[in-house]
């Protein structure tokens, strides 16, 4: 299968850990987040593929900022939960319905660095780091009809900064992260699967390249697992595709220029995975997308605003 990466428009400033980042009606949000190495922003980022182009929208509702949450986009609304909101870990959640936001239901645990996926029309939340350099195996669901949070079975891994993607039918993937809070090291290949309907856990092959904070889509029923950053920092420039029908993986195109992580990404068309921002030895205005030939690699496109 072939695939590349094109480069989009960039992101007029760096953007680092998004509180949320998805697609709402074929547009990319970043939302929140590190503009260079420690300027804390509440702002939200629209990107349009017609027009290359970014957009400021709606803040975040925050007094000063909002970054490193789960996010999850249902029926028209990106839903972000947890991440560190005016300077301390928070339970607290929004959604995004272009263009504003409003708050939801607090979470029933504290936490940043924690992954999101949707599944089923709810919000699952996996991991994160509670304390410093501990991280946790958490699961929380949270169902946006009744506004409620519920406890699900914890990961048989505890980590933080790791990615979540469902695969549409029983599971969801959650896949790499890292062991420590605070800091990059202790970078992971794991991948466990967990069965949505009998809240159960299974361990999977692992990642050929160890990292955390990736970007992930399931495309043409593979899972494609992008960029992240290894044990050093450092950004990784990795693209991996996982095979659920084989348990197996296969390298595919490295992704263009360099490898970051930490950055907001959402498919675009179905087939386009868009990739802006991150950390690559350092904050990045960077975006590209990943095409996939035979359905659609990845293009360099507009830079976040």
């Amino acid at each position: 299968m072939a695939d590349t990466w094109e480069a989009k428009q960039s992101l007029p400033t760096s953007r680092v850990g998004p509180a949320g980042s998805g697609v709402i009606a074929d547009l990319l949000y970043v939302a929140g987040g590190t503009e260079g190495v420690s300027t804390f922003v509440k702002t939200t980022r629209q990107y349009t593929p017609g027009s290359d182009s970014w957009a400021l929208v709606a803040d975040m509702p925050a007094t000063t900022s909002w970054r490193d949450s789960g996010a999850a986009v249902i029926s028209g609304k990106m839903y972000i939960a947890n991440g560190v909101k005016d300077g301390a870990r928070t339970k607290a959640g929004a959604y995004y319905q272009p263009d504003s936001w409003t708050a939801i239901a607090d979470a029933i645990t504290a936490r940043s660095g924690a992954c999101a996926c949707e599944h089923g029309g709810k919000m699952y939340v996996f991991g994160g780091d509670v304390s410093g350099p501990v991280v946790t195996a958490i699961v929380e669901e949270y169902t946006p009809g009744s506004d409620t949070w519920a406890s699900k079975t914890s990961m048989p891994t505890a980590r933080g900064w790791t990615a979540a993607a469902s695969d549409g039918g029983s599971y969801i993937y959650v896949i790499g992260g890292r062991t420590t809070g605070g800091g990059p090291g202790g970078a992971l290949a794991i991948l466990e699967r967990y069965n949505v309907t009998g809240d159960s856990w299974a361990t999977m092959t692992s990642m050929p390249t160890a990292r955390s904070a990736t970007s992930v889509a399931f495309l043409g029923g593979y899972l494609y697992v992008a960029g992240g950053r290894i044990s050093s920092g450092d950004g990784s420039n990795k693209m991996e595709r996982y095979d659920p029908s084989t348990d197996s993986w296969a390298t595919m195109t490295s992704m263009a220029t360099n490898g970051r992580g930490n950055a907001g990404f959402g498919v675009i068309g179905g087939q386009y995975l868009h990739v802006a921002g991150g950390w690559t030895t350092g904050a990045t205005t960077l975006h590209h997308r990943y095409v996939l030939v035979d359905i659609g690699g990845w293009t360099v496109t507009a830079q976040i605003l």
